[in-house]
């Protein structure tokens, strides 16, 4: 997992056992590097945890929507049915309304090919900023009304977890 840290942070320490450290050598600097990948394997092991257990309450919860759903739907079948048996276009009632509500004309498109060669077309406008980065990059111009940003680089960290150490993925 790489890391983008942000440099204009503080450092925080989390933890009263931690000791600040100075890195005075390389070997010192990949001592760190194991650190953070052990803690990067922790975290992986406690996002597989809860990857898990929202997997099975999603599947739980689905199942349990589509019973709900199943058993709303026949119910509003049977509404629907006394209203179309006894010739209502709405009704109150004591806990709630029930009516039929007119809907909008739709376009159903049969063949896309004939309609596009007609004048039933619309075109949409759009500022194309590949374009402009690309006229940028050849000519060295920047176009009237925009601006070129150059952000920062950002700082990566990429340890080799504890599972790639052993089985020498890396």
């Amino acid at each position: 997992m790489e890391i983008a840290v942000n440099s204009e942070l503080p450092l925080q320490l989390h933890s009263e056992n931690i000791e600040l450290e100075t890195i005075d050598s390389p070997f010192n600097a990949d001592m760190v590097l194991v650190r953070i990948g052990d803690i990067d394997k922790k975290i992986n092991d406690v996002n597989e945890i809860v990857d898990d257990e929202l997997r099975y309450l999603k599947s739980w919860r689905e199942e349990e929507l589509n019973k709900l759903e199943s058993e709303k739907i026949f119910h509003s079948q049977i509404l629907e049915v006394w209203m179309l048996s006894n010739e209502k276009k709405s009704v109150s009632l004591p806990h709630g309304r029930v009516f039929f509500r007119k809907q909008p004309l739709k376009i159903k498109v049969i063949d896309e090919y004939k309609l596009l060669q007609s004048s039933y077309i619309r075109t949409k406008k759009e500022i194309d900023k590949k374009k402009l980065l690309e006229h940028f990059k050849r000519t060295g111009e920047i176009v009237d009304g925009c601006d070129i940003l150059s952000p920062d680089d950002k700082f990566y960290i990429k340890p080799k977890i504890k599972e790639e150490r052993q089985y020498g993925k890396y």
